[in-house]
């Protein structure tokens, strides 16, 4: 997904250690960093790269995003 597709206040998906969470978007930082916010929680970064219009698409992405967190932590 593009910086230029994204819609403030929208409900999108994104994907976790522990599974999936929905997030609005808040605000757009740049073109691969978003503001987003949970239900109940409070505002944090993330990637556009794994911001999802619909679960089905996070759940197939989630290892791919396991496997990207662990490699940057090695460099």
């Amino acid at each position: 997904m593009k910086a230029s597709e994204l819609e403030i206040g929208k409900k999108y998906y994104t994907t976790g250690y522990t599974g999936t969470y929905a997030v609005t978007v808040l605000e757009i930082l740049d073109e691969r960093i978003a503001l987003v916010k949970t239900k109940n929680g409070n505002p944090f970064k993330k990637s556009i790269r794994w911001l999802f219009e619909n679960e089905e698409a996070v759940k197939n992405a989630g290892r791919a995003w396991e496997h990207a967190k662990r490699r940057s932590r090695r460099k």
